[in-house]
């Protein structure tokens, strides 16, 4: 494992791809923002604060594999079909410069 700061990469099946502390960026899936040490990190990362991902209440969910917003019955869909079905989509504030820079 390698150390980055508090978060820690690693490859035993857990990393933030499946927390459901973590939302992947809208456009580019493999980073995102945790929830819990407000930052953005890489879906390889791992920390002691992961919390598996599941559908479980009753609120909308993001599918990152088709980008686009679920419900609870449409995520538990998609989530046996395989896709990766997360608690909401993070958006760059940043996105602005992007979209209108030259």
């Amino acid at each position: 494992m390698i150390e980055i700061g508090v978060i820690k990469k690693s490859r035993d099946g857990l990393g933030c791809f499946n927390c459901a502390n973590w939302l992947p960026h809208a456009h580019y899936p493999f980073a995102g923002y945790c929830t819990v040490w407000g930052e953005v990190t890489f879906e390889d990362y791992y920390c002691s604060r992961h919390a598996r991902m599941n559908v479980d209440a009753d609120r909308f969910y993001w599918c990152a594999t088709c980008k686009v917003r679920l419900t609870r019955e449409d995520a538990l869909t998609h989530w046996t079909l395989g896709h990766r079905v997360v608690r909401g989509a993070y958006v760059d504030p940043d996105v602005r410069d992007e979209i209108y820079e030259g």
